[in-house]
């Protein structure tokens, strides 16, 4: 059989040719059949199963460390109490596989799924069992709060919306209960969406529900720290900082990666980075557990923050120049010697630059504008190398190549102007205080000033 005649690649391949069209407004010119085509769309993702198991690993880690108290009395102890982690996990995945199909209903034009069957299975995976254990264990050895006034709470996942039940019942519920919230809310979300969003481009719906996703995770994440007592004298003790309003900027990137992910596969491109991830998935576990391990790092010893962030960088940076030469087929011989020469222009041009520019800074740093320049040239660092990400990632132009390239073209200029100017600075701020010494100081009766 041909290989076009085959059902699954012939409906996988008009697919990704007429995907978007009921999310675009020309539909004049595309035939009848290509409109009634549904995309073919992955329902199932069975490695997150593996991401689970790795989770619920992470979980069971860190409560034994916690109750034998190894997170406080062993050196390494910071590690393990960091595996609290795999809740966020868990939380991020929920994001992705519950909003997924929401999402890609929205974006082919059909109806959000059923929300009644939705519930039910929702229900039906939480509810019995932990009924169940919360019921028997309450019965025996006895858990506290369950057979009073407030049983509603603690059988309807209700009780981390108090402060005084909270940690009540089965206290590791509390991730649960988190969950039963996003299970109530992701509806409505979806709902609203659907209402807003249908029947605009695909391009369009991505980026303003990226948007708005990301102002609800940041929205989350400043909420959390301000209550917890990070920013701000309040009392965690007396907060609600483990209910959903406080935890939905992990759902946020879960439900994102769900929309970019779909966007992507309906309208069948395939950025730089996806390729990248899909040829290196390794690289993304050498950054996930570079970022994890620095946040064991206590905050009063910014040494060890500074050294190992110096060392991440280098080796993600090594890495990625490794992989593109790994695709010019160079011989192991002449790889190493690349690399090796690489590494060393990169930091003779850097060191070129600080010896460049590093004088006139400090001589800047005499006047009282500096912090703004300081502040604008890392703003402007910042965007460049975003800018650099985008370009390269998903293969975009970058608007400040023009600016950069230019500024490049008059970078000896620029250090010379910089660099009379902080002398400028300098000679002036001598002066200024020659001239206040003598104010200070006048010279004493009897001496005139020239003789002073």
């Amino acid at each position: 059989m041909d290989e076009l005649q085959r059902p699954g690649i012939r409906r996988r391949r008009l697919a990704v040719a007429t995907t978007h069209t009921s999310a675009t407004s020309n539909t004049s010119a595309v035939p009848a059949e290509a409109i009634t085509l549904t995309p073919a769309v992955r329902r199932n993702f069975p490695y997150f199963d593996s991401l689970r198991a790795v989770a619920a690993l992470m979980v069971l880690v860190v409560h034994v460390g916690w109750t034998s108290g190894i997170t406080t009395s062993e050196i390494w102890g910071r590690v393990i109490d960091r595996f609290d982690a795999g809740v966020a996990v868990f939380f991020v995945i929920s994001g992705f596989l519950l909003y997924r199909p929401f999402v890609v209903a929205r974006l082919v034009g059909k109806p959000p799924p059923n929300t009644a069957r939705y519930a039910k299975r929702r229900a039906l995976r939480i509810v019995p069992a932990y009924w169940f254990a919360l019921t028997a264990l309450a019965v025996f050895p006895g858990l506290p709060g369950v057979f009073t006034g407030d049983w509603w709470r603690f059988y309807g996942f209700m009780q981390i919306y108090n402060t005084d039940t909270q940690f009540q019942g089965l206290s590791p519920a509390w991730s649960l209960c988190v969950e039963a919230s996003f299970y109530v809310l992701l509806p409505l979300y979806a709902y609203v969406m659907w209402r807003t969003q249908r029947g605009r481009p695909l391009r369009a719906q991505v980026r303003t529900e990226l948007i708005v996703l990301a102002l609800l995770a940041v929205s989350s994440f400043l909420n959390s720290a301000i209550w917890s007592g990070r920013i701000g004298p309040m009392d965690a003790a007396r907060s609600l900082i483990y209910t959903l309003p406080f935890m939905l900027d992990w759902f946020a990137i879960g439900m994102s990666l769900a929309l970019i992910s779909a966007a992507l596969e309906i309208s069948g491109s395939r950025p730089r980075i996806v390729a990248f991830i899909e040829a290196h998935p390794l690289m993304i576990w050498v950054v996930g557990g570079g970022v994890w391990l620095l946040t064991t790092i206590p905050r009063n010893d910014p040494g060890t923050i500074h050294h190992l962030a110096a060392g991440f960088f280098g080796l993600i940076h090594g890495l990625a120049f490794a992989s593109a030469l790994g695709e010019l087929g160079l011989t192991p011989e002449y790889r190493l010697v690349s690399i090796f020469g690489f590494n060393i222009g990169i930091e003779a041009m850097q060191l070129a630059v600080v010896a460049a520019t590093l004088p006139s800074l400090l001589l800047l740093s005499r006047i009282r504008g500096y912090a703004f320049l300081r502040i604008g040239g890392g703003l402007f660092g910042i965007l460049t190398s975003l800018g650099w990400i985008m370009e390269r990632s998903f293969n975009t132009g970058n608007v400040l190549n023009p600016l950069v390239e230019r500024l490049a073209h008059h970078a000896p200029w620029i250090a010379a102007g910089l660099l009379m100017f902080g002398l400028a600075t300098a000679v002036k701020s001598i002066g200024t205080k020659k001239k206040h010494s003598l104010h200070s100081h006048p010279p004493p009766r009897g001496l005139s000033a020239s003789r002073v």
